[in-house]
């Protein structure tokens, strides 16, 4: 889990806290209060999970090997023990 989706989930959950920023306007149990924001702060971490989680920031503390593999080179063709100094012959 990033930095930024854990801070956002701590944020959305104090958002959430029976009474805390937003009362219900209806009169109800003290745990259907607590069900109801339950099911709320649930309901809206889900769908936008997805799009904190793609947020890109600069993160230096994370590696992603798939992005660090240097680009692949042809092969070296193999040195030959014996070397000449003639030229090889031309072709015919």
């Amino acid at each position: 889990m990033k930095l930024l989706t854990l801070v956002y989930v701590f944020c959305l959950f104090y958002v959430f806290i029976p009474g805390n920023l937003f009362k219900l306007p209806f009169k109800t149990s003290k745990m259907n209060h607590v069900l109801l924001h339950a099911l709320l702060f649930s309901a809206l971490l889900s769908m936008t999970y997805p799009l904190i989680e793609n947020i890109r920031l600069y993160e230096p503390m994370t590696t992603d090997d798939d992005n660090n593999q240097p680009p692949a080179q042809a092969p070296m063709p193999p040195i030959n023990s014996m070397s000449s100094s003639t030229p090889p012959p031309p072709p015919m």
